[in-house]
């Protein structure tokens, strides 16, 4: 069984925000919501980053998927968090993306 498939046994934070990234990148929005809340009410899954350096939010944002970014903002991500190299979100990603998901906020 794979990290998805281990929801509910007792897993890390960064095992569930290595999963959120796996998620993310395939397009596996379905699960989110279930590893986000596994996670608890401020999951550490949304600070987490990449080997890029990145949040869950900018790696959402800058494959354009408006629905996960607005999952992630729910539980505890902020468009204000940093990249590896000091960047926010609306720095690196196209505007209209960001502004999706500002108005449906």
């Amino acid at each position: 069984r794979g990290y998805l498939g281990r929801l509910e046994e007792e897993i890390t934070h960064s095992e569930v925000g290595r999963a959120l990234f796996i998620a993310i990148t395939h397009d596996y929005t379905a699960f989110i919501p279930a590893m986000l809340d596994h996670a608890g009410p401020q999951p550490a899954a949304c600070l987490v980053r990449d080997a890029l350096g990145r949040p869950p939010l900018h790696a959402a944002l800058e494959q354009g998927r408006v629905a996960v970014a607005q999952q992630l903002l729910t539980f505890g991500a902020e468009l204000s968090a940093l990249d590896k190299q000091g960047r926010r979100a609306d720095e690196v990603v196209d505007p209209e993306v960001v502004d999706q998901v500002r108005f449906r906020r």
